[in-house]
């Protein structure tokens, strides 16, 4: 997570460095380990991101890291058997394993949204989303000993709305071998779908709002944008890409993430819940 500042010289070598990283981690993900990673062993516990804020683990306990060929994603658990990353973080069809604590391991297998396909032609980048079913139940999220469930999407299309703040989530920025410090950025929405003219799903974030605004790089792909309502917090969003120094989220919010999302829980071959969408809610956040 990086915070923007709009009048600096530095900014202008910034925003050179995030046109040039507009693309995220790639996928290629042999061996997944989707693992709910400590923080990195480290004598300096300022944050390694210009101007973030280490978030508390305890109070992401459903969020996820996983190495990728070329980095670091993140990834989210929204319900026992499910978990949410960008498409552009995993192969389609890729295998692997979740470890939401260290004595608790299950198989994962994740499907791509169809009409991603890597932003080839004919493709939507902004369709960025991938589904993760587990071959088991995970455990429930704690805060401590305190039960406190799996994140809980927000599928209102009214929300966030327009200049709403939000939440950005990730392990980004830190050494590309390892595991970063889960970060947390502040930011506001600028652009709502169907507006974007990079993906009619996009909700914009950053820059045209004014200083202080996170912006998402490398390692918060896959990690989740939330929002938070008199009913708590939610994820409306999955961290895609960022474009001198706006982010771009893909909204769970559109008519096709939750297509998608309720023909991908319907099959027979799945039959889960998702929070805030379909199914069982007994082990969401409340």
């Amino acid at each position: 997570m990086k915070l923007v500042h709009t009048s600096s010289k530095v900014l202008a070598a910034w925003l050179a460095l995030q046109t040039a990283t507009a693309v995220c981690n790639a996928q290629s993900t042999a061996g997944l380990v989707m693992d709910a990673a400590p923080l990195l062993a480290s004598s300096d516990s300022r944050p390694q991101v210009t101007g973030g804020r280490i978030a508390s683990r305890d109070d992401w306990p459903s969020t996820l890291a996983f190495r990728t060929a070329s980095g670091v994603c993140t990834a989210t658990a929204i319900g026992p058997r499910v978990v949410l990353t960008a498409a552009h973080c995993v192969d389609d069809g890729a295998t692997g394993i979740v470890r939401l604590n260290p004595s608790d391991e299950v198989g994962v297998r994740c499907d791509h949204h169809p009409r991603y396909r890597g932003g080839e032609q004919g493709g939507d980048i902004s369709a960025d989303y991938a589904l993760c079913l587990t071959a088991g139940p995970m455990p429930v999220p704690t805060r401590g000993s305190t039960v406190v469930g799996f994140e809980v999407l927000e599928t209102s299309a009214e929300r966030p709305g327009d200049g709403a703040e939000v939440v950005l989530l990730g392990f980004g920025c830190s050494e590309r071998s390892q595991y970063g410090l889960l970060n947390e950025g502040d930011a506001n929405v600028t652009v709502r779908p169907p507006r974007s003219q990079y993906g009619r799903n996009y909700i914009e974030t950053g820059l045209a709002s004014g200083a202080g605004q996170a912006a998402v790089c490398p390692g918060d792909s896959g990690g989740g944008a939330f929002t938070s309502s008199l009913s708590g917090r939610r994820v409306f969003g999955v961290n895609s890409r960022v474009r001198d120094g706006v982010s771009w989220i893909s909204a769970t919010s559109t008519d096709d993430f939750r297509a998608w999302a309720n023909g991908w829980v319907e099959d027979p071959r799945r039959r889960v819940a998702i929070c805030g969408l379909v199914g069982p809610q007994d082990s969401c956040r409340r």
